[in-house]
């Protein structure tokens, strides 16, 4: 085999070497005028000779001459020059067929003018220097090749077999190079290989039309060279193969389409590694979703730019859809769509793979096997988005998934994960449905007509469901003001929400038939255009809230349940026994009104359940805050604090040590207070002195702070040897409501580690926006970013040192 790269010199020199040796055993035959190729007239050798050139001789073509001027008598040789100003001429009427068959070499440095219809046979290499023409009628024009092509003229062909069995029965591998000297284009026509086992290296820009049909062999552009490695297709259709294209370009001309994988008939797979489309491509080969045979597969590193369709209008040869197969990464700059209405295209990304769409996508299906990466900047618009099994779990890495057409989402029981803030939504078509799948929302939107059995949505914002049955949605759920949960016509569904509920839109039975039950394990805020449902149900395990900050309508019916099993239960609210509710659930069958805001709980067998709470603002969190102390004589020391709620109740003190607790008190006037003061008196000069603030709110609700101490007459607080100042402030956040930046300002009383941090109402830990030694006597200023964050209400801590202060804002989204 010779090298891949030849200079046109060494070239010259390998064929006149080769001339030299084959003359000694072989007879050499010239043309001497114009004429036939039997004639052995035209022929000139040794002087007593008068055959014509047959398979054993070197000829060399200085005139024209015809290679068969009648009947089907092939002409033929060992090898053959063609020199400049030779010609082979293959016909002389348009109904006259031509043959040359060339064992060997063939080296054209003048013209190849191939007749109606032509075969030119090639056991070894095809070096073109010259021109080879087309015929303008005949679209066979036909080369059997062994070797390789190198071109550094003109070049075109309608057919090109490539073979290592054309003087051999063996089956071997065998490699066949395209080489342009100089980038040329050579045109080959149809191309086609007779056996599994080649493989073709295009080193050049290769113009192709017709069939490729590779017969399982390959294509491959090599990956480094000065010129570019391309295969312009023309009308082509390739299929039964491998094309490496290692990172160069396989494109269509202007005007021209490209069928990829099998139109007519059965055939294997077509695969294409590492390679740059450009142009027009339509897929070929029947879909089904195992990937069967006539399939295209796309498999490292694919770019996409163009139009990609499963056919064009007003074909109809086949009936079916048409797929490919991404096993890999595909990144679509163009756009790929369904060119007819009775056939679609199918893309299904296999295990590991990427698909990263920039261009538009339009087709019937997409399906995922395994796990894989799916990314769009645009919207998409297929009637199914799939998994093949339960397996399959797909990440959203960017942008919105947005569904123009009618669509149906099963994933079989797979996984389905939007990135954070994302969107997986669709028009309002009634029939857009969404089944079997596990979908992790992280507070992107979910927008859909339909979400079926076996749906579980994990921290969704719900903007459109209009049609729900038995599924699970779990985490932070917001129904924004544009959105809506309804059952569909004639179905009760329960939906189990594992979480917190905002509901900011409509949360409704069906107008004329269909009942929604909700059974609700966390907290929920009411602050939307209708609530009336045929049942919400509170079952969760903690404190819970219901907040109806504007006093919206809620006509739905309203459970509590215990969550505790006795044999005795007594509802209270606001720590009252309500009359008659003696059993496990209170209902509220005309759903909630403001007579009915306030704390509820039940006594079951002596133990209380969690608290409920029903209003239009959530209780203030009961915290003490702003502690100060003041000695104001040597037996005289002033405790000053703060509570979040009115509150009342001691000072438990001792002096010294408290191994025996706190045996001495100080009680607060009557009265609940918001700022607090009490002097000890009686005390110890310069003895340590131990203390905690014990407090009580309107419920009875108890805390306690953490211990302080000082000592008697001194000067010391804690273990602080001055006196703290009062500039202790936290403002309030502004804008508030906000959404979704706000800012906060703080000053301190005294240097200190500085920590702010934010909570939602079940007091977890959202946010810390502070953690830092500060100074003293500057206001400081700290930032909330919360697009990560559900709407709802929050709460902000500050605390250095020993003071603390808490507030409350309004995330509105």
């Amino acid at each position: 085999m010779k090298p891949q790269f030849l200079s046109e010199r060494k070239l010259l020199t390998i064929v006149f070497t080769l001339f030299i040796l084959t003359s000694i055993t072989q007879a050499q035959f010239s043309s001497v005028k114009d004429g036939n190729w039997r004639d052995a007239s035209t022929w000139s050798t040794d002087p007593n000779a008068t055959a014509y050139p047959d398979s054993t001789s070197s000829v060399s073509v200085s005139h024209n001459v015809v290679a068969s001027s009648s009947g089907y008598y092939p002409a033929e040789c060992y090898d053959l020059t063609i020199e400049v100003g030779g010609v082979i001429d293959a016909y002389t009427s348009e109904a006259v067929s031509g043959s040359l068959t060339i064992r060997n070499d063939l080296i054209n440095n003048g013209t190849i003018r191939p007749g109606y219809n032509f075969w030119l046979e090639i056991g070894g290499n095809l070096y073109n220097n010259g021109i080879i023409t087309k015929h303008y009628i005949s679209q066979y024009q036909r080369l059997y090749i062994m070797g390789d092509i190198y071109n550094n003229g003109s070049f075109h062909f309608t057919h090109t077999t490539f073979s290592n069995m054309m003087f051999t029965p063996n089956k071997t591998e065998h490699l066949h190079y395209i080489k342009s000297m100089n980038d040329s284009t050579i045109n080959l026509g149809e191309v086609r290989f007779v056996d599994s086992l080649g493989s073709l290296i295009v080193d050049s820009v290769a113009i192709i039309g017709g069939q490729i049909n590779l017969a399982g062999s390959k294509i491959m552009l090599p990956s480094a060279n000065p010129y570019p490695n391309n295969l312009v297709l023309v009308n082509a259709q390739i299929f039964a193969g491998k094309i490496e294209a290692n990172n160069n370009t396989i494109s269509t001309q202007s005007g021209a389409i490209a069928y990829l994988g099998n139109i007519y008939g059965p055939g294997k797979n077509t695969v294409f590694s590492n390679a740059n489309l450009n142009g027009t491509f339509i897929s070929g080969g029947n879909w089904t979703d195992n990937g069967s045979e006539r399939m295209v597969i796309f498999k490292g590193e694919t770019t996409f730019e163009g139009n990609f369709a499963d056919w064009y209008n007003g074909n109809v040869w086949y009936n079916g859809d048409r797929g490919i197969f991404i096993d890999g990464t595909f990144i679509n700059n163009g756009n790929i769509y369904d060119a007819t209405t009775d056939k679609g295209l199918f893309l299904n990304q296999k295990d590991n793979s990427t698909f990263i769409s920039n261009g538009t996508v339009n087709n019937k299906a997409i399906s995922f096997t395994g796990t894989c990466n799916f990314s769009v900047s645009d919207s998409i618009s297929a009637t199914q988005f799939k998994a093949t099994d339960s397996n399959a779990v797909v990440n959203i890495t960017q942008g919105d998934i947005f569904f123009k057409k009618t669509v149906t989402v099963d994933f079989n029981g797979g996984t389905l994960n939007l990135e954070s803030g994302s969107k997986f939504y669709t028009t309002y078509q009634w029939y857009n449905r969404m089944q079997n799948i596990l979908i992790n929302a992280n507070g992107g939107e979910i927008r859909f007509a339909s979400i079926n059995n076996d749906v579980v949505i994990n921290s969704p914002t719900v903007s459109g469901v209009y049609y729900i049955t038995n599924s699970s949605l779990n985490g932070e759920i917001t129904v924004p003001s544009y959105g809506y949960i309804f059952p569909y016509s004639g179905y009760n569904p329960h939906v189990i929400i594992d979480g917190n509920l905002s509901n900011y839109g409509r949360i409704e039975n069906h107008q004329s038939s269909g009942s929604l039950y909700l059974e609700i394990t966390g907290n929920i805020i009411h602050d939307g255009i209708s609530w009336k449902n045929i049942e919400t149900k509170l079952n969760g395990t903690k404190d819970h809230s219901i907040l109806i900050p504007n006093d919206s309508s809620w006509a739905g019916k309203v459970v509590l349940d215990a969550m505790l099993t006795g044999t005795t239960y007594q509802w209270q609210k606001d720590g009252s026994d309500i009359s008659g509710a003696n059993t496990q659930l209170l209902t509220f069958n005309n759903g909630l009104s403001t007579s009915l805001y306030g704390v509820y709980q039940c006594l079951v067998d002596g133990n209380y359940s969690r608290k409920i709470f029903i209003g239009n603002k959530l209780p203030s969190a009961f915290e003490i805050t702003d502690v100060v102390i003041s000695n104001l004589s040597g037996t005289q020391t002033k405790i000053e604090w703060k509570t979040t709620v009115p509150a009342s109740g001691f000072i438990f003190y001792a002096e010294n040590d408290t191994t025996d607790g706190y045996p001495l008190e100080a009680i607060e006037p009557n009265g609940y207070l918001l700022e607090h003061s009490l002097i000890l008196e009686n005390l110890t000069n310069g003895s340590t002195y131990y203390f905690i603030i014990d407090q009580n709110d309107e419920q009875w609700n108890n805390i306690r702070s953490i211990p302080y101490s000082f000592v008697a007459g001194g000067t010391g607080v804690g273990t602080d040897e001055t006196e703290l100042p009062r500039e202790f402030i936290l403002s309030q956040n502004y804008p508030n409501p906000f959404n979704p930046t706000t800012t906060i300002e703080f000053t301190l009383a005294g240097d200190g580690l500085t920590t702010l941090k934010v909570y939602d109402i079940l007091g977890r830990e959202v946010a810390t926006l502070v953690n830092e030694e500060l100074r003293a006597g500057i206001l400081h200023q700290a930032s909330l970013n919360s697009p990560q964050l559900s709407s709802g209400m929050y709460f902000y801590r500050l605390e250095c040192g020993k003071q603390t202060q808490v507030k409350k804002l309004l995330l509105m989204k």
